[in-house]
């Protein structure tokens, strides 16, 4: 159940677009008691997950819709990624860690840029689902709501 406090958000399939999202997802987390350090790490998901949907989903093409939810339900900040482009494939979202483990140099921006969008998303979310069909596709990540929250 939700809280009262949520946005969404309808963007255009550009990726000029995804800094709006993820400027938004920000405020909100440090809204509702996330530390800055944890802001960041919500938004780095935000701006990999958008930027999946508008390269795979969209193939890179603009004038598609991408809605973003993003709502206090609960014990967490929920996100729902919407869009009607091609689906996720099976199995993807389960795939196992990349071979290659970056080394302690290496930051999350870093593994980001490299593909590995899922696997980070895995690591970083609390939970993290998705689900396609005749309505699209949407994939959901969520974070448990920092102790004593606002």
């Amino acid at each position: 159940m939700s809280d009262g406090r949520a946005i969404t958000l309808r963007l255009d399939s550009r990726l000029e677009n995804v800094p709006l999202a993820s400027i938004a997802v920000k405020a909100m987390a440090g809204e509702v008691g996330f530390a800055q350090q944890e802001c960041e790490r919500l938004e780095l998901c935000v701006v990999e997950a958008i930027t999946n949907v508008i390269q795979h989903a969209y193939q890179g093409a603009a004038g598609h819709p991408v809605t973003l939810a993003v709502a206090v339900t609960g014990e967490e900040l929920e996100l729902r990624l919407h869009d009607d482009g091609a689906p996720m494939p099976d199995g993807l979202l389960e795939r196992p860690e990349p071979e290659e483990t970056p080394d302690e140099s290496s930051d999350i921006q870093a593994l980001a840029e490299s593909g590995r969008g899922l696997f980070l998303m895995r690591q970083l979310a609390h939970r993290i689902g998705y689900h396609h069909g005749p309505e699209g596709n949407t994939l959901v990540l969520a974070w448990r709501l920092p102790q004593g929250r606002v």
